[in-house]
């Protein structure tokens, strides 16, 4: 957990920051990160609240990760079409 800044500081969403999580959103690829910002006022960021925050950037990287593979998979899939279709006879 960290603190983004002084109280009242603007992170360019039209509000002001306060308390913010910070999580790597796929560690093993570098994918980046998922940022979780509170507005300033607002209750800091709880220790028990890092693990549902951890499990859900962790789920985000697996589906970040399945989508990827899903598309690989459609592209070759029409590349083994291609090549069917167009065999020399």
């Amino acid at each position: 957990m960290v603190d983004v800044g002084t109280p009242g500081y603007d992170i360019g969403t039209g509000g002001v920051a306060g308390s913010a999580l910070v999580l790597p959103w796929a560690a093993d690829r570098g994918a980046g990160v998922l940022i979780a910002v509170r507005h300033s006022g607002a209750q800091p960021f709880q220790a028990d609240e890092l693990d549902t925050m951890t499990a859900f950037a962790g789920q985000g990287a697996l589906a970040l990760r399945l989508t990827g593979t899903q598309h690989r998979i459609r592209e070759l899939t029409v590349l083994a079409g291609d090549r069917r279709t167009h065999r020399p006879r």
